[in-house]
């Protein structure tokens, strides 16, 4: 369902909005994409090795859970630093600064779902059944809300809304299901965290140069128009690939 839903409402949008709406939306997202990377940092992949080795140890999965997510509150403060700098030198942020920092907003989404929980719980049925009710109502949405040209911005506010429902739906569940109990960790202690995880952060890292750093660079040289097109058409082929 992750790949008939956005069969059915790319081609709409796109052709509601237009290319350069499409392009500005997309360089936003291909931008801020780093970001939501460094938050994450590869806990999915180590938070899961962790809490499986002991998934039915509760104490020990809100410690581990609670050292993760101090960890990426850290990355979300840097990012907002971050953030703010390449406002200031990257232009094409520029273009609608509204549907830039509501992309951004949407990376409060990686400090709160806790995917790494679930993962090594094995208890992946939930993720299944939010993504097709995320998917559907998405997609309703879209096709009752975006009718005009001018209605582009309401495509990025759908993804933030319906993402950080998701996030804390999924948050709230985990502690109910889970028991878990939140700690605060010390800064030092989140840092130590942050640098014995690197090596996994950086293999992602190097993933995202390959996958998002051509829309960056086309942002930088081409018009919204050519990002448009660009990114409709790569978003079509990767979906059918797939």
């Amino acid at each position: 369902m992750n790949y008939v839903f956005p069969l059915i409402t790319v081609p709409y949008v796109s052709r509601i909005i237009g290319p350069d709406s499409y392009g500005i939306i997309n360089y936003s997202y291909a931008f801020i994409a780093y970001f939501s990377i460094l938050i994450a940092y590869g806990f999915d992949l180590t938070g899961t090795r962790k809490i499986a080795r002991n998934p039915d140890d509760n104490q020990y999965v809100s410690s581990v859970f609670s050292q993760i997510v101090n960890a990426r509150i850290l990355l979300f403060l840097a990012s907002c630093l971050l953030f703010i700098v390449s406002l200031q030198f990257v232009s094409p942020l520029k273009q609608n600064l509204y549907v830039t920092v509501v992309i951004f907003a949407s990376t409060i989404s990686s400090v709160l779902i806790p995917q790494f929980i679930y993962q090594g719980k094995q208890h992946l049925s939930i993720f299944a059944v939010l993504n097709f009710f995320k998917g559907l109502v998405n997609t309703i949405l879209i096709f009752i809300l975006i009718r005009h040209k001018e209605d582009f911005v309401v495509l990025p506010t759908l993804n933030f809304g319906i993402g950080l429902m998701s996030s804390v739906f999924l948050l709230t569940y985990a502690y109910k299901k889970f028991n878990l109990k939140y700690q605060w960790i010390k800064i030092s202690d989140s840092v130590k965290l942050l640098y014995s995880e690197r090596v996994i952060f950086f293999s992602t890292v190097v993933i995202s140069i390959y996958t998002t750093t051509n829309t960056v660079i086309l942002g930088l040289f081409a018009n919204a128009a050519d990002v448009g097109f660009f990114t409709v058409s790569l978003n079509l082929a990767n979906i059918i690939s797939s």
